[in-house]
């Protein structure tokens, strides 16, 4: 799994991987860089370059959540209230996670 965006990052996880490999890349490739062709010919690995396609996992993830065998704050560098959102996005470049008050059904109906 390679995220950064960087195309020598992609480089070196192509590099890093077995023979007939994978590599899935959710970095945003916008930049030109060189990818080493020739060794992901030789070792037939397979590339696949694209958004994180997370909604089939969605439901599982948040039942792992919920059940306490993980601790999902580990993998966050923050937890922030959801309505500090718009001023508190721009500044953080990690991997925050913005926390909703649940919303009732009644909550709901009475908001349309």
């Amino acid at each position: 799994m390679e995220a950064t965006g960087r195309v020598d990052a992609l480089a070196i996880a192509c590099r890093s991987l077995v023979p007939e490999g994978i590599c899935e890349s959710a970095g945003s490739h916008f930049k030109p860089g060189a990818l080493p062709l020739f060794e992901m010919y030789l070792n037939s690995i397979i590339l696949r370059i694209g958004r994180d396609n997370v909604r089939a996992h969605i439901s599982p993830a948040l039942d792992l959540a919920q059940s306490g065998r993980v601790e999902p704050r580990k993998v966050v560098s923050h937890a922030l209230d959801w309505e500090t959102l718009p001023e508190a996005l721009p500044g953080l470049h990690t991997k925050p996670v913005f926390i909703r008050a649940p919303i009732s059904v009644d909550d709901a109906h009475l908001a349309s």
